[in-house]
């Protein structure tokens, strides 16, 4: 027999609001059954759904160290370039600035 659980229960395991379990399954994110005049989330559905969480999570946190990385390489660079950039906005120089920021 497969077991069930409530969208309180859901909620309470994953650390979420009752809303949010909510949403997630109006949109379809977080597949549900209706027994009776109630909502109940599979045990199988309730797994994927956290691993689908856990992997987003892990994947954010990559991308978040990326971003770390590339703004301290920024930073590196503005340090080192000081001196080329310009210290008047470019409408009261002779001529535009050139700055050369690099190639991906």
């Amino acid at each position: 027999m497969i077991e069930y659980l409530s969208a309180q229960e859901v909620a309470e395991k994953l650390n979420m609001s009752l809303r949010n379990i909510r949403r997630h399954i109006k949109t379809g994110k977080l597949r549900s059954h209706k027994i009776g005049k109630l909502r109940r989330i599979s045990i199988q559905d309730f797994t994927l759904f956290a691993e689908g969480r856990k992997r987003r999570q892990e994947n954010q946190k990559i991308i978040d160290e990326m971003a770390a990385a590339d703004w301290a390489k920024a930073v590196k660079w503005m340090n080192e370039n000081m001196d080329k950039i310009p210290t008047q906005p470019w409408y009261r120089q002779s001529s535009p600035p050139v700055l050369s920021i690099g190639s991906r």
